[in-house]
């Protein structure tokens, strides 16, 4: 259907389906095998559909955040990072709780997802294809955060990032504050989690190769 925008003009409005499958699969899982770095599954463009043994645009446009967790998942990735126009999401949006969300579990996404927090349009597209992908399997991350804070996101000191409870494993942090300070914030910082660790703290992150069964080396 068509809308009219006040002062902008009109508008064509078109769904933006689930994806079921990625027809190009094959060669994008050649490519990255052949260490390559593909670009694929842009959003806005026309999904097809099958008819009469052909591949038939249809009336539609790509839903890029849920094609890009069905290629993570496809491709069997272990993190999915989608990048938008904020650092961080909220909840509580333009409340005095207003909330940034760093790290989450899949089962707070999920509980966020149901109360209303993401709008339908905007963030809870992104949301849902995070939790879609970690609920595949054990072990993967969903990050979401802006382009231009992505090496920070990267580092663990910004973004939103899901995961399941105990999906740490060995994590080394470059933090700041210093290391003096690292105990109790970090206890902090996983509490929600409610997973028992055993924290090494080191000068040097070249020395956590010296450590025992350390699940978490800080430095």
């Amino acid at each position: 259907y068509v809308v009219e925008e006040p002062g902008k003009g009109f508008r064509r409005i078109v769904s933006a389906p689930n994806p079921v499958n990625i027809v190009e699969i094959d060669a994008i899982k050649a490519l990255l095998d052949a260490d390559q770095v593909v670009i694929a599954c842009g959003g806005g463009g026309i999904p097809v559909l099958e008819q009469d043994h052909r591949l038939k645009g249809a009336s539609a446009v790509i839903e890029k955040d849920l094609t890009a967790g069905k290629m993570a998942e496809e491709t069997d990735a272990d993190e999915l990072i989608i990048l938008t126009s904020v650092e961080k999401v909220k909840i509580n949006m333009d409340r005095p709780e207003e909330e940034e969300l760093g790290e989450i579990s899949v089962a707070q996404a999920k509980e966020y997802m149901e109360e209303g927090h993401f709008g339908k349009y905007n963030m809870y597209p992104k949301f849902r294809a995070a939790v879609e992908f970690l609920e595949k399997r054990e072990g993967r991350s969903a990050l979401i955060t802006s382009f231009d804070k992505l090496d920070e996101a990267l580092k663990g000191k910004t973004g939103t990032r899901a995961s399941h409870p105990g999906d740490f494993g060995l994590e080394i942090f470059d933090l700041d504050p210093p290391v003096d300070d690292a105990e109790d914030s970090l206890s902090r910082h996983f509490e929600l989690f409610g997973v028992g660790f055993e924290l090494g703290l080191v000068d040097d992150p070249a020395a956590a190769r010296f450590l025992g069964d350390c699940d978490l080396i800080v430095g």
